[in-house]
């Protein structure tokens, strides 16, 4: 099944995508690799927020030092 038999690259793209979820979903996670998954999330979620409460300069300075 390739990309034009699919009617283009998004259909072909989104059907992978459920067929790659569909496998994922056939295959519980085991208690182990579900307990790590949670742990990276809870990590993620704390160095985002440190991310987010940390100072910013302003949007027009980054772009202006980015450009640089």
């Amino acid at each position: 099944q390739g990309i034009l038999a699919a009617g283009g690259l998004i259909p072909h793209t989104l059907g992978l995508s459920q067929q790659h979820k569909q496998a994922l979903l056939a295959e519980p996670l085991d208690s182990i690799k579900a307990t790590q998954f949670e742990a990276a999330a809870r990590t993620s979620l704390r160095a985002q927020a440190d991310i987010e409460a940390s100072p910013q300069i302003p949007f027009a300075d980054y772009v202006a030092q980015y450009l640089a």
